[in-house]
């Protein structure tokens, strides 16, 4: 999809019935937003917590230098 590359990436933490069902995403548009990655099913909420906001800093600071 283009554009994915060129948005800036955020994260959610969300459980449905003791899982996780979240992940990273980027919002082209207002209201469109794109599945990045998931969070594996089985992490806790300070292990997502952590890998997200590593990938999504990391992402977003070499978005900010182009």
């Amino acid at each position: 999809m283009a554009g994915l590359l060129e948005t800036e990436w955020k994260w959610d933490w969300r459980k449905d019935s003791d899982v996780a069902n979240c992940g990273i995403y980027a919002e082209v548009q207002q209201g469109q937003a794109y599945a990045i990655a998931r969070c594996p099913r089985y992490l806790t909420e300070e292990q997502w917590t952590e890998i997200a906001t590593r990938i999504c800093d990391l992402h977003n600071a070499d978005l900010a230098n182009q």
